[in-house]
């Protein structure tokens, strides 16, 4: 494992790239003119530079990094070649390296794009201020929204910004202030798209184009760098494993968490997941999350020293409320039923007493996440001399929890050196199904049946129509659940308190309740996904075809 000294600072992982929006740039062509050839150092994906062409500007753009626009590999603070004007909006960093570079290189004008606070510091005057101040100063009246990496994260901006000048032509050393009141364009304010729209054309290209860009800016020095990708089965996982493949040349190691709750044709697809994609692209190992005779024995333990007892409800609509002791009986029975058996989903839900909830889905936690860290990260964290990237295909459009994350951060379980890599964070549904028919493999089969969630069969969180696809096609699936049910029942304590004052009214059920106050099993919920939503028993004979998710991808 790295030592302390050569641990990366977390804040050099993410590229330095803030895009200046078009009216922004609009602002200063209609309050200066420039002559001559104009260089965009730093140029990103060219959100300055297109403007000016299309306003017959001759422009060249230029970037350390491969943005999809201009030259790049070009270190401009190395850059030797005059030029008529600087247009740039430089990294925040070194925005005094830029401006001095700059002013060496223009003959005409230079013009930086930068936050407000970039006039202060006594460095700044020093280097820069002091001898050569700029000509004029515009301040925006209006906020400026600079979209870090080019995507929307869904926030507004904090932050004012300015236009400094530096006019050659005046001598005067007066620095002018003057404002700008130009409006941002009504497309171009933030604004968080939770679902895809109706019709969307993906360009599919330029979004695979912009991903290994932002990876490899991200990333520039990857050669000791370790690489694993979660795999679930389902489309998103499958992209990160493609893109993966592509970026690291197949030098990656992908792991599927197997929660022995899967369909069959999911552990089929990730079988042979590796076929699929082609292109050297590795096999995929499966896992399951461990379970020791150790862990249930403390649990068992925990029942007796704690069933015999009242019970205070913490949370939920029942706060305050007083569970009773136990009986002896039921204290018995529970003891009976907590014993480890040969499915991981069943053992974790008896080792915690509750089936999984929306807000507890101790499911995810132990038979994913804390599974590869244990079996997988972990190892590798410490037999690797440097960094863990964790690959997820996590994307912003499935929850406003999951809108908030970044493109990469720092796992603070491997201590610096464990990163977690979201390719396909910005991504749209549709865009996701784009990029299997661009690079040639299939999706999931499962999602053609109508299923919008693949990884497990069913989700707690399943809709009326994939409960209907499971209840139809795998009926084997719904007596597992409720032979669950039965099995939980015995080891929850709240439902046989429910259970008692409802005078056997009250069940529990591995899928979340579509109805106040729970208690549906298995059974009830299959019964609500055959009726409409006017409660009317529907007829229904399989295969739902969900229009939702790419039909004009792969119903042609």
């Amino acid at each position: 494992m790295a030592t302390a000294n050569t641990k990366r600072n977390s804040n050099a992982l993410v590229s330095d790239l803030y895009t200046t929006p078009e009216w922004a740039v609009m602002a200063l062509i209609n309050r200066e003119k420039f002559e001559g050839l104009i260089l965009d150092p730093g140029c990103g994906k060219g959100h300055i530079s297109k403007p000016l062409m299309a306003t017959g500007h001759q422009t060249k753009g230029i970037d350390l990094y491969d943005w999809g626009f201009g030259e790049t590999g070009i270190n401009y603070l190395e850059y030797d070649q005059s030029c008529d004007n600087v247009i740039s909006n430089p990294p925040f960093t070194i925005l005094a390296d830029f401006v001095s570079k700059s002013l060496k290189l223009a003959k005409n004008k230079v013009a930086i794009f930068a936050r407000v606070t970039a006039l202060e510091t006594v460095g700044r005057w020093s280097d820069i201020y002091s001898t050569t101040p700029p000509t004029k100063v515009y301040m925006f009246v209006h906020r400026v929204k600079c979209n870090k990496g080019g995507h929307d994260d869904g926030q507004s901006s904090s932050v004012f910004y300015c236009w400094m000048i530096w006019d050659k032509a005046d001598l005067s050393g007066v620095t002018k202030l003057e404002w700008i009141d130009d409006k941002p364009l009504k497309h171009e304010k933030p604004k968080l798209a939770v679902s895809a729209p109706a019709i969307h054309v993906s360009d599919v290209r330029t979004l695979l184009d912009e991903t290994i860009s932002m990876y490899r800016s991200c990333f520039p020095d990857d050669a000791n760098a370790l690489h694993e990708v979660s795999v679930s089965g389902g489309k998103d996982s499958a992209c990160a494993y493609a893109i993966a493949n592509i970026v690291t040349e197949g030098k990656f190691n992908a792991t599927m968490c197997d929660t022995d709750n899967e369909h069959q044709a999911t552990l089929d697809y990730v079988s042979d997941l590796h076929n699929n994609v082609g292109n050297g692209a590795p096999e995929v190992t499966k896992i399951k999350a461990i379970f020791t005779e150790e862990m249930f024995a403390n649990r068992r333990k925990n029942i007796v020293k704690s069933w015999s007892n009242p019970y205070t409800i913490k949370q939920g609509v029942r706060a305050g409320e007083v569970i009773p002791p136990m009986t002896d009986q039921q204290i018995y029975t529970a003891l009976e039923a907590t014993q480890m058996t040969d499915n991981a989903m069943l053992n974790t839900m008896l080792l915690h007493g509750s089936m999984p909830t929306r807000m507890a889905r101790h499911c995810t936690d132990d038979l994913k996440i804390n599974a590869v860290f244990n079996q997988i990260l972990l190892p590798l964290l410490a037999e690797h001399d440097g960094e863990v990237v964790n690959w997820s295909g996590v994307r912003a459009q499935e929850s406003e929890k999951r809108s908030k994350y970044n493109w990469v951060s720092e796992d603070p379980r491997g201590e610096g050196f464990l990163l977690t890599f979201l390719p396909i964070h910005k991504w749209l549904v549709q865009d996701v199904f784009a990029l299997h028919k661009y690079l040639g493999f299939k999706p999931n089969p499962l999602y053609l049946k109508g299923a919008t969630r693949v990884d497990c069969w069913p989700c707690i969180m399943s809709n009326k129509a994939e409960i209907r696809e499971v209840a139809t096609s795998t009926p084997e699936k719904i007596i597992q659940i409720r032979d669950w049910e039965h099995t939980m029942k015995k080891v929850s304590r709240y439902t046989l308190w429910r259970d008692g004052l409802t005078k056997g009214g009250y069940d529990l059920g591995f899928l979340i309740p579509r109805k106040k106050g729970g208690g549906q099993n298995v059974h009830d919920i299959v019964n609500w996904s055959m009726t409409n939503r006017k409660g009317e028993d529907i007829e229904y004979s399989g295969a739902d075809m969900n229009c939702k998710i790419g039909d004009h991808i792969f119903c042609e």
